[in-house]
């Protein structure tokens, strides 16, 4: 099972490979606002720091003037971690998500659907590995 780790990381830090859209992080950021509490932290790659689900979630955060943000560290040259298209017919190299984020251009929104495997061989959303985090607003401040 692909290990993963808690942390709170500097905002600039992160990088996204996909583009986000307006309305979403709209959405995302009134109900931060709302709530006062980031309830799912984002998946990031522990070396290159890519933004790996969670774009949305970032730019809300951002957008709120937070200047740390909690992330799941997830080594993602593990074997484990596997990207595919967005309706999971097409495999994307982990490389072209890095060089996206990195050299640009930004993928298109949602356009890549990060996936884990279990123990059982079988593939779920990297989402199931982002526990609650409850992580207050005036935290990240």
């Amino acid at each position: 099972m692909v290990k993963i780790r808690f942390a709170l990381v500097p905002t600039g830090d992160l990088t996204t490979h996909e583009e986000a859209q307006p309305d979403r992080v709209k959405r995302v950021f009134k109900q931060i606002r709302s709530s006062k509490v980031v309830k799912k932290a984002i998946a990031v790659d522990e070396r290159s720091m890519v933004v790996l689900d969670g774009v949305h979630r970032l730019s809300a955060l951002r957008e709120l003037g937070c200047a740390r943000v909690p992330v799941w560290l997830i080594d993602y040259s593990d074997e484990d971690v596997v990207v595919f298209t967005k309706d999971k017919k097409a495999h994307v190299p982990k490389e072209d998500v890095v060089r996206a984020a990195v050299r640009g251009p930004k993928l298109p929104p949602k356009s890549t659907r990060h996936m884990v495997r279990k123990k059982d061989g079988s593939l779920v959303h990297i989402s199931s590995l982002e526990k609650d985090v409850s992580v207050p607003l005036s935290n990240l401040m």
